[in-house]
Order: C-alpha cells, then structure tokens, then sequence
C-alpha cells in the first residue's frame, strides 16, 4: 500500500510518507534522565541515567540553590521528554536542567566530540566566507565538488564519518 493509496475501507494511506520524513530515525541514542536526586554533602544533583550517574553541581544551576534556599523538590521532567529535571527550591523559585549540560559539566566524550566537530564546522564556514573564494575554487583546491565540500562542512552525519578513525581510538564511537 503506497502513499496515497485507497485501503479496502475507503481511507487514504500515508504511511510511506511518515517513514520518509527528512531526519526521521536518525542520530544517536537520546540520553534520558531515569531519576534525579540531591546529595548536600557534595552539594551536587545527582542525575541517573541508563549509561550511568552524573554529578551537576548546585553551582551551574540557575538559580542557585543554597543553605539558606535549599531545594525542597527534584524531579525529572516530562515537559522536557525526561531529558531535563526541573527543581524547586524553599522560596518557591523554579529552576530547570537539560541533560546536555549535565553531560557539558561531566565532559562527556560523545557529546565533546559533537561539539568540537560543530565548532570547528562553524569555523570552516567563517574562514570560507572571509577568503573571498568561491565555492568552485575552494572545492577545486580540496578536490572535490561543490557538493561535497558544502555537505562535509554543514553534516554531522559526514564530519562524524571522518573523524570515524579518530573516535575508534578514543574509544567513543
């Protein structure tokens, strides 16, 4: 049954239309947030995850929480997918925390990777655009298309595939 196509009971199918949508099904794992607690001692949020447990310091949370405004509710947040937890602190002041920065503070190797690859994306296209070089010279001079340079400096997907060997070695892929 094909898009579009009329079913025995008069519908229309649009099933080979969701499993084409652009950006469907790809990516890595999402991180979700299983449970989250506070430890005072190490004065940290303790983030629990299906990989492992995180330590976030009330320090980088904002608002802060402190001895005199302590945290009176901790919880992993469905608004969020469960990829965020969401406090509350004794003057009633709410504060939220995406997985991300959780992983950022823990410098994560995947999630480090992924940025240095961004970073140095963003750099490519900024030097690109400063040389006054056109697309055709830049790509005769790495040897290559136009095409192919534009999907290697705007892909994750292709800069994760050159840096494959590096990763291996690392340990991270």
């Amino acid at each position: 049954m094909g898009f579009g196509k009329r079913m025995s009971d008069g519908r229309t199918s649009n099933s080979s239309r969701a499993a084409n949508v652009k950006g469907a099904g790809r990516g890595g794992k999402i991180v979700k947030i299983s449970s989250v607690a506070t430890n005072g001692r190490r004065r940290a949020f303790e983030v629990k995850t299906s990989r492992q447990t995180y330590l976030f310091p009330f320090a980088r949370a904002v608002p802060a929480p402190s001895a005199s405004d302590p945290v009176v509710s901790v919880y992993s947040d469905p608004e969020m997918g469960y990829a965020g937890f969401t406090y509350q602190l004794l003057s009633g002041i709410e504060g939220s925390v995406h997985i991300d920065s959780v992983l950022e503070v823990n410098e994560d190797p995947k999630l480090m990777a992924d940025l240095v690859m961004y970073r140095l994306s963003l750099e490519a296209q900024r030097r690109m655009e400063e040389s006054g070089e056109n697309v055709r010279d830049i790509a005769r001079a790495l040897r290559t298309s136009p095409t192919q340079r534009r999907s290697a400096t705007l892909s994750t997907r292709s800069l994760k595939r050159m840096w494959r060997p590096l990763f291996e070695v690392a340990g991270i892929g």
